[in-house]
């Protein structure tokens, strides 16, 4: 009787074993077919991470994005909209079917811009950022199911296996805002360029050169911006084309609260 208990306590441990190794394959293997079918994906709005997947105990199944009123909010990818309505939870919300078979929910929309059973492309702006429904500010609540989006929501998958690995605070951007800020780089190095080419300095004179050198430094003032009500780093940042990591780094910010009057160095 005593082998028998023991040979049974031997089977179900090893039985336990063999499930958690298989889950755990299984689980892998979809993460694995998830990040290769959404490898193009960009993020569906700009703003700053303000929570992240299964907090809240468990239950938060998206991430969210806070950003500005009315920021624009892109389709990841192409497909076609399952759903476009108001509820009290998600608020005005848009469910999307892509060709890979994944399904992207978009919620707390100011505005929905797509309804029902419309095709979508890729980088297609779907809605406005809001705070409608359950929700405490302006922000884009985002979800990924594999397959299908269901009421238990046990197909979600943590959006940073297709966006990329992110933490609360971190400012992220869009295809087309990337584009804009690259532009924009382009361009003030272009500039630069140009000042070079066109400096009026006689051949050879190093003396001019230097001159033009200190008028040009001395010409680069810092700016000191005063914080005005509602303005928050990302509005500052997005305005001036620079990164919310750079305002902290510049004025010695830990966080990313500002009140109303303070002066902000923007270089």
């Amino acid at each position: 009787m005593e082998d028998y208990r023991k040979k049974h306590i031997k089977a179900m441990s090893f039985l336990t074993l063999f499930c958690l190794l298989f889950l755990g394959n299984i689980k892998e293997a979809n993460a694995q077919s998830i990040a290769e079918r959404t490898k193009d994906w960009a993020w569906p709005s700009d703003g700053i991470i303000s929570d992240l997947y299964n907090t809240r105990n468990g239950h938060h199944k998206g991430i969210d994005i806070a950003g500005n009123i009315n920021e624009s909010v892109y389709v990841v990818d192409r497909g076609i909209v399952m759903k476009s309505y108001y509820s009290n939870s998600y608020g005005n919300v848009v469910f999307i079917k892509h060709t890979n078979g994944i399904e992207t929910v978009y919620a707390h929309l100011n505005k929905r811009m797509v309804k029902q059973n419309d095709q979508v492309k890729k980088g297609q702006v779907i809605g406005k950022m809001g705070s409608t429904g359950n929700s405490s500010g302006v922000h884009l609540h985002f979800e990924i199911h594999n397959k299908e989006w269901t009421m238990t929501k046990k197909n979600a998958v943590d959006p940073m296996v297709a966006l990329g690995e992110v933490e609360v605070g971190q400012t992220v951007h869009t295809s087309a805002q990337k584009e804009k800020l690259t532009a924009s780089k382009e361009n003030k190095k272009q500039k630069s360029v140009e000042v070079v080419k066109n400096m009026p300095l006689a051949e050879g004179n190093k003396a001019t050169l230097h001159k033009h050198k200190e008028k040009t430094q001395k010409s680069a003032k810092k700016i000191i911006y005063t914080i005005k009500a509602n303005d928050t780093l990302w509005s500052i940042a997005k305005r001036d084309n620079v990164s919310v990591a750079e305002l902290k780094r510049w004025n010695n910010k830990k966080s990313d609260v500002i009140i109303e009057g303070e002066k902000l160095l923007i270089k």
